[in-house]
């Protein structure tokens, strides 16, 4: 009953158009496609594997590949990064013509992933992404240490640019929100949370256990917590999603969908210069 409630909810947030807001100056097709993508990602992985779920995330990567056909790099590295956590998620190859060999959805997702990087050196999305992939495939190895060793230091890499990440045996992860190894990656996709004109705050949310998880803003290499207990997550029984909304004056407000007792609930936070402040 409350995953059909989460579906319905899900349903009413797509057709509302909470998650698809494109920031001013960005290309509106593109916006469009890359949120369709990402509609389709949340509506995975309310799916318990199988066919359904596959078919989600076949049709999210075709429109992230859609998103990419448009021109500048920031938008082809979101879409690039949108269709790497596609192939992530997927547990079969898509199918083509059964004679030819064809990659592995974790390979697909890793090389993906690594032409995002090269297009943006300095993207912490992609980092995150190839530290998840590269710890991923240490779990499936024979022998793991070369792909775990990788996966931290990508993993690294992203803390160094503002992801909220402890490293395995590296960092320490002082900070009782941090992602670890092991946590589930809810939603990671780019949008214009402080109100300067373009979509490049990463908003970032995963599952910390326990039905709670934990958002953030990643900005300007550091991660803002969006929560009103950020040292503790917020208790749910699922989250939903997240949206963007521009305000008449002053900053978007940035509102995170959740549900809790079968109810959605919300939360909002506005960015005020120095963090995202609750403006419930």
């Amino acid at each position: 009953m409350a995953e059909r409630v989460t579906r319905v909810i899900v349903t009413a947030l797509l057709i509302f158009g909470y998650t698809a807001a494109s920031a001013k100056g960005e290309n509106p097709a593109a916006a469009r496609d890359i949120a369709h993508g990402h509609d389709l990602l949340a509506a995975a992985r309310l799916e318990p594997a199988g066919e359904e779920r596959e078919s989600l995330l076949s049709e999210a990567v075709e429109a992230f590949k859609s998103g990419y056909r448009w021109f500048g790099r920031d938008t082809r590295v979101r879409a690039l990064l949108g269709a790497a956590q596609g192939y992530l998620m997927m547990q079969t190859p898509r199918r083509v013509f059964p004679f030819l060999w064809q990659a592995t959805p974790l390979q697909r997702a890793e090389r993906t992933a690594q032409q995002a990087l090269v297009l943006q050196p300095d993207n912490p999305a992609a980092s995150f992404l190839l530290a998840l992939i590269y710890w991923r495939q240490a779990m499936i190895a024979k022998d793991p240490a070369a792909a775990m060793a990788l996966g931290n230091q990508y993993a690294v890499k992203a803390a160094d640019l503002g992801m909220p990440l402890a490293v395995p045996g590296v960092l320490a992860g002082g900070s009782p929100h941090a992602f670890v190894m092991g946590n589930a990656a809810l939603l990671l996709r780019y949008a214009d949370a402080r109100g300067t004109g373009q979509p490049a705050d990463l908003l970032f949310v995963y599952g910390k256990g326990g039905n709670r998880y934990v958002s953030v803003v990643v900005a300007m290499g550091k991660a803002y917590p969006l929560l009103a207990d950020a040292m503790n997550g917020a208790a749910v029984s699922a989250f939903v999603g997240a949206n963007v909304e521009p305000q008449p004056q002053g900053a978007p407000r940035v509102v995170i969908h959740a549900q809790r007792n079968g109810r959605l609930i919300a939360e909002s936070f506005v960015w005020n210069g120095e963090g995202f402040a609750s403006s419930n």
